[in-house]
């Protein structure tokens, strides 16, 4: 294989990590925002903070976005986000 053709294989799996991430990310969003639905249900309001999933035993820890690394965030609607992939609930 020559230089170009190493390359475009190297870009083909970082786009395939990429999206992989990406999925994964999603995939924690409806987890965070299940267990913010469980936590209104449960306490009558919502969280202000992951940090309180995680004080009342929602989740084990803060996970953080596998696409770069950002914390998961409850927004103003509360709803996880994500600012790192750009992905907002």
């Amino acid at each position: 294989m020559g230089p170009r053709e190493n390359c475009a294989f190297s870009i083909e799996d970082e786009k395939a990590d990429e999206a992989l991430s990406l999925d994964s990310c999603r995939s924690n969003l409806r987890i965070i925002d299940h267990l913010i639905q469980k936590y209104r249900m449960d306490r009558g309001r919502y969280p202000e903070d992951i940090t309180e999933l995680v004080d009342s035993g929602y989740l084990r820890s803060e996970l953080v976005c596998p696409f770069d690394g950002s914390p998961y965030v409850v927004n103003g609607d509360s709803r996880a986000s994500c600012h790192g992939s750009g992905i907002h609930h």
